[in-house]
């Protein structure tokens, strides 16, 4: 297709909004679909992983590293970073984050 001329240009134009109606016409499937299942009750996204913030201090007043507490408990380092940063900074009694329970 050659786009210098008029004609190639309008064909450019109209494959352009053809492409962009597809894709505006999937986003709405898609996002018709998640409606239903959110409807029918279906959690939508990775499931939560629940880290016990006691057990992981408990570990950590052991001496052990960050690395084989992650690997005791199953999780990731970045988990076991995060249940240490939130008992520092916060009482249990603070705001209730979902991913790590109250006692």
């Amino acid at each position: 297709m050659d786009t210098t001329t008029p004609t190639g240009q309008l064909l450019f134009g109209i494959f352009g909004a053809v492409a962009q109606f597809e894709r505006d016409l999937i986003v709405e499937r898609v996002r018709a679909g998640i409606a239903h299942a959110r409807s029918l009750g279906k959690q939508i996204g990775r499931p939560r992983v629940y880290v016990d913030a006691d057990q992981v201090i408990r570990l950590r007043n052991e001496k052990l590293s960050l690395r084989e507490i992650a690997r005791k408990l199953n999780i990731p380092v970045s988990r076991v970073r995060r249940a240490l940063a939130r008992s520092e900074s916060k009482s249990p009694t603070e705001v209730h984050d979902p991913c790590f329970p109250a006692p």
